[in-house]
């Protein structure tokens, strides 16, 4: 009879915990706010970015472009279009060139301004005639 008791209570112990158990699993998953559904796509956007700057990091015509530009200047039109160019359908991009020791920022647009803005920079140094060091900067968001 004491061996059945024992038993018994052993069973009560476990169905507690997995009780426990089943409740604080709910809980997490109502606590989530639905952060299990959402795709993290900084890692795609981080890789279109370094790759559209190292492709004008290593133009020549581009370099060239950035490195004549005063500080302050726009950034030219051609390199704005070959951005466009390479920008997938869900991302939105403005770029700005700046002196490479400046920590330049920008005005968003306001459709920016509520998203989770992702920024990149590369350094166009030198060409074999000018010595002028910028840094172009990339800034997207998602649409």
């Amino acid at each position: 009879m004491i061996k059945m008791r024992n038993k018994r209570g052993w069973i009560r112990i476990v169905e507690a915990f997995i009780a426990i158990m089943l409740i604080a699993g709910a809980a997490l998953i109502l606590m989530n706010k639905g952060y299990l559904g959402q795709e993290d796509i900084s890692q795609k956007v981080y890789n279109v970015q370094h790759s559209i700057l190292k492709e004008i990091a290593i133009n020549d015509a581009f370099r060239e472009e950035i490195l004549k530009l005063e500080d302050g200047a726009a950034v030219p039109q051609d390199i704005n279009i070959f951005i466009s160019s390479k920008l997938p359908n869900y991302l939105n991009c403005t770029s700005q060139i700046c002196a490479l020791d400046s920590a330049c920022g920008t005005d968003y647009p306001a459709e920016a301004l509520e998203k989770q803005v992702y920024a990149q920079s590369t350094a166009i140094t030198a060409t074999t005639q000018t010595y002028n060091p910028k840094q172009l900067k990339l800034y997207c968001w998602v649409k």
